[in-house]
């Protein structure tokens, strides 16, 4: 087994890396930026001919598509573009790993925000219709790959987590922004508290993505929601993160009502009965505990960076 991991120095990839290697596979990760003191692979993904070579180099046996922009990290007005530049990257990938002499198999993180506004709990086999230009590319991507790996034979999945959270998450998310926040003693502002969402560890993610790659035959079911299957409104989120700080910093806390007319993607719930069946995968990480070693991980991590 030669698995390329690509996005590896990301939060998801950086976790999966390590788990892997844990299991003594032969890892190979790549990354977008070129960096000479770097032992990642770099590989311009926007360019086609440049990722067919990078693979016919790596000769994967698996690919792991992690890759691709944190939306939340980056201003509103660009997140258009680079959803369009994700879908060249994930177009680019798919295409050459279908060109590879021998075709090797493609795990490919999706995101539940592919299905939308769609009535909840979220199903493998509902018809998606996304709102926003990330759930847009992701779906786009699903479907191509899908359509790739049915014309050549490619096995391949598409593994769709809800919301991530864990030890390795910078800021740009709900609850890495609200520790921050929180702890600095920082006004904090939550638009609409009442959204649900379904919070899943970056660990289970990790532990999903192992599952599907150690599977040896075609898969079943080409696409599997993976998530906690148990939805939290934000405000009990914010009320989670206070009790174990074990602080009342609810002064720090504002609560805005939603705009009026606003398309809003994330009041939802995810169903996950199929990865267990698919892949015998169910989430393990309690979400209480999660949030505190989290919470304890950022607490350190600012301690270090104030100190150097």
């Amino acid at each position: 087994m030669r698995v390329l991991v690509t996005g590896a120095s990301g939060f998801i990839g950086r976790t999966v890396t390590t788990l892997l290697q844990t299991r003594s596979i032969n890892v190979i990760g790549a990354s977008s930026r070129s960096d000479p003191k770097s032992d990642l692979f770099y590989i311009d993904y926007q360019n086609l001919n440049a990722v067919e070579w990078a693979i016919s180099e790596i000769a994967p046996t698996h690919i792991i598509h992690l890759a691709g922009t944190n939306l939340k990290r980056i201003q509103k007005s660009e997140w258009k573009i680079s959803a369009d530049s994700d879908f060249r990257m994930n177009s680019n990938l798919f295409i050459a790993a279908s060109r590879s002499k021998n075709l090797p198999q493609v795990i490919y993180l999706g995101s539940c925000e592919e299905y939308g506004v769609l009535k909840s709990p979220f199903a493998e086999h509902d018809s998606c219709r996304p709102v926003t230009a990330y759930g847009d590319s992701k779906h786009k991507s699903t479907n191509l790959l899908m359509e790739i790996a049915n014309q050549v034979g490619m096995n391949s999945i598409v593994l769709r987590p809800s919301v991530v959270y864990g030890i390795g998450q910078q800021n740009g998310m709900l609850i890495s922004n609200l520790v921050e926040n929180l702890l600095t003693q920082t006004t904090f502002k939550v638009l609409n508290p009442k959204q649900i969402r379904d919070f899943i560890h970056v660990d289970d993610v990790a532990r999903a993505i192992l599952m599907a790659l150690e599977s040896d035959i075609p898969y079943e079911e080409p696409i599997l929601n993976i998530a906690s299957g148990m939805s939290i409104s934000v405000e009990e989120v914010v009320q989670k993160v206070i009790n174990v700080l074990g602080v009342n910093l609810s002064k720090y806390v504002i609560f805005e009502p939603e705009e009026d007319g606003q398309n809003n993607a994330e009041y939802y719930s995810v169903e996950n009965k199929l990865a267990f069946k698919s892949l015998g995968w169910k989430p393990n990480v309690n979400f209480e505990v999660g949030l505190a070693q989290y919470i304890e991980w950022s607490s350190k991590e600012m301690t270090r960076f104030s100190q150097s």
